[in-house]
C-alpha cells in the first residue's frame, strides 16, 4: 500500500501549492480520510496479530505510536521555527505564524497563551484550532467556522492538526479494534449518527465538521478496522489471476473519478460514501498484493514526512520570492522529496530501528 500512501500524501501537497504542474489529484479532505481509514487497518493488524491483551503491551503499543509520530514532527517544527526567524531577521519583518505570534502574544491571557505552547509540544490539541477563535480580551473561544477566526494560522506546522486525531485514535484503538465485526459496525453507526446529527440538525456540514472533529471520523478508522477483518477471512484463500485484474480495474476507476478538485457540494457526499466502500473493498487486497514488497514498503515510508514537510517548502519558496510557475512547481516538488528521504533516512529511519529494538511487540501464542 505504499505507492497508495505516497498518491494520497502527494494529493495534500498538490491541494496545498494550488495545483502542482496543473494536474488535479484526489481531494485533499478524501486524502487525509483515506489515510484514517489505512490507519484504522494498520492498527487493527498490529493489536491482533502482535500484541497480547495487558497493561504492558498498551504501554509499548502508545510508545511505539509516539515514537513514530513526534521525533520526524519535531524536527519539522524546529525547522519551520528556524526558518522562519532566520527570514525576519534578514527580511526586517515577521512573516507566517511568527507574525500572528509577536502581534498577539501581549494581548493573550495565559489559558490561550498555555494552549499555543502545549499543544505545539504534544500535539495533541492541535485539531481543536479548526473549532476555537479569539475574543477581543485575547481568550479562546468556541468558533464553528474557523474561516473567520482564522485561528489556525497560528499554527507552525498548519497540516499537523491531523496528527492529533491520529493520536486520540492510537489512545482508544487498543479497546476498540480487537472487538467483533457487531460491535465495530455498532460503534461506527454511533459516529455516524453523531455526524447526522452536526451536520443535519445544527447545520454543521462544511470544513471543518466535514472531516476535522475526531468522534465524527472515528467511524472512517474503525471501517479501516473493518477492512482487517476482511483481510484475515481472505487471508487463507488464494487470489486468481481474474480476481487481481477486478480489484485493479475497480482500484483505477476510483482513481479516475476522483482525480479532479471541482466536483460540487451536494455529489461530494456521495462520492465520499462511494470512495469509503471502494476503500474498504481495495485495503485488504492491496495489503495482500503488496505486504512482501520492500519498494512499496519504502515508498509508503516518504508519505508521512512528505506530509509534515511540504507546506516547510511552500513557505521557503514564497520566502525567497521565486514566482508563481513551473519552476516553483517543479522545485516544490523536488525539494519536497528530497527533503522527505532526508528525514526518511536520517530520522524515521534510525528512530524505528530503535522502537523496534526498545518496544518489540510481543507475538501472540500460536
Amino acid at each position: 500500500m505504499g505507492i497508495l500512501r505516497l498518491f494520497l500524501a502527494l494529493s495534500v501537497v498538490n491541494a496545498h501549492a494550488a495545483g502542482l504542474l496543473g494536474f488535479p489529484l484526489m481531494l485533499s479532505s478524501f486524502a487525509v480520510q483515506t489515510f484514517y481509514m489505512i490507519s484504522g487497518f494498520y492498527m487493527a493488524l498490529i493489536l491482533n496479530e502482535k500484541y497480547l491483551l495487558g497493561k504492558s503491551t498498551y504501554r509499548a503499543f502508545i510508545a511505539n505510536r509516539f515514537l513514530r509520530i513526534f521525533p520526524c514532527y519535531f524536527v519539522v517544527l524546529s525547522l519551520t521555527v528556524m526558518v522562519l526567524l532566520s527570514a525576519a531577521w534578514y527580511y526586517g519583518k515577521d512573516l507566517g505564524p511568527l507574525r500572528l505570534w509577536s502581534q498577539n502574544w501581549a494581548s493573550l491571557d495565559w489559558p490561550a497563551r498555555i494552549f499555543l505552547v502545549t499543544s505545539h509540544l504534544a500535539l495533541f490539541g492541535q485539531d481543536a484550532y479548526q473549532f476555537l477563535g479569539l475574543n477581543s480580551m485575547g481568550s479562546l473561544q468556541f468558533d464553528p467556522d474557523y474561516h473567520q477566526n482564522k485561528f489556525f494560522h497560528f499554527m507552525w506546522v498548519p497540516q499537523a492538526w491531523s496528527l492529533s486525531i491520529e493520536l486520540c485514535f492510537y489512545l482508544l484503538a487498543p479497546f476498540m479494534v480487537r472487538r467483533s465485526a457487531t460491535a465495530l459496525a455498532l460503534m461506527i453507526s454511533a459516529s455516524l449518527l453523531l455526524r447526522f446529527v452536526l451536520a443535519y440538525w445544527l447545520g454543521w456540514q462544511d470544513d471543518p465538521w466535514s472531516y476535522r472533529f475526531f468522534p465524527s471520523e472515528l467511524a472512517l478508522f474503525l471501517c479501516g478496522a473493518g477492512a482487517y477483518k476482511i483481510y484475515r477471512s481472505l487471508h487463507q484463500k488464494t487470489i486468481d489471476t481474474r480476481t487481481r485484474i477486478g480489484w485493479v480495474a475497480l482500484g483505477f476507476a476510483a482513481a479516475t473519478a476522483l482525480a479532479t478538485s471541482h466536483y460540487p457540494s451536494p455529489f461530494n457526499i456521495w462520492l465520499n460514501i462511494g470512495l469509503v466502500v471502494t476503500v474498504l473493498l481495495i485495503l485488504p487486497v492491496l495489503f495482500r498484493l503488496t505486504q512482501r514488497s520492500k519498494i512499496d514498503g519504502h515508498i509508503g515510508e516518504l508519505s508521512y514526512p512528505m506530509y509534515l514537510c511540504h507546506m516547510l517548502v511552500i513557505w521557503s519558496f514564497d520566502l525567497i520570492r521565486v514566482p508563481r510557475g513551473v519552476t516553483w512547481d517543479i522545485g516544490v516538488l523536488a525539494t519536497t522529496l528530497a527533503l522527505s528521504i532526508i528525514l526518511y533516512w536520517y530520522v524515521d529511519r534510525n528512530v524505528d530501528n530503535f522502537r523496534h529494538r526498545k518496544f518489540s511487540a510481543r507475538a501472540q501464542p500460536a
